[in-house]
């Protein structure tokens, strides 16, 4: 969409969990990583959004289960001013935990990859927005157990705007 008509992007994504691990998408070229999902299209629920794009990019059909935060962000990306709303939302798979080793999930798209980083290791992942990535971390223990939480404390965050906080 041209500069003239700027828009605010709704993203719906994925906090992926195995153990002590998060599944975080990576952008193959630039090497940088964010939690998976993609847009919300016109009409469409961000749940069945996230679900969507889980199937697009790695070909999986997993449980969106409740949302957990909605992050407000405001940043210029390539000379481009950029505001999203992202919903992230706890995400049931059936996976198995093996302490060596995790599975492996195949990208069906060429430009991104998977990886299972763990949660200590987020911020050293480039994981993007470094303060989102931050956010989680500081809620993990809450978090990580959210599908017996069904009531769990949704949390509203706005960065990038003049007087925002978190």
């Amino acid at each position: 969409m041209p500069a003239s008509h700027p828009h605010v992007e709704i993203l719906a994504r994925g906090l992926v969990a195995l153990g002590d691990h998060l599944l975080l998408c990576r952008n193959v070229e630039a090497g940088y990583r964010y939690f998976p999902g993609g847009h919300v299209e016109f009409g469409e629920p961000a749940a069945e959004a996230l679900r969507r794009e889980l199937l697009e990019e790695a070909g999986v059909r997993w449980r969106v289960g409740p949302c957990l935060l909605v992050a407000e962000n405001r940043f210029t990306q390539g000379g481009r001013e950029r505001h999203e709303i992202n919903l992230l939302f706890h995400v049931e798979h059936d996976l198995e935990f093996d302490s060596s080793t995790a599975p492996g999930v195949a990208s069906l798209e060429p430009h991104i990859a998977f990886d299972w980083v763990g949660i200590h290791d987020v911020a050293a992942a480039d994981a993007r927005p470094a303060w989102l990535a931050a956010l989680v971390r500081q809620h993990w223990a809450t978090w990580k157990n959210a599908q017996s939480q069904l009531g769990c404390p949704l949390i509203w965050v706005s960065e990038g705007f003049s007087g925002a906080s978190r």
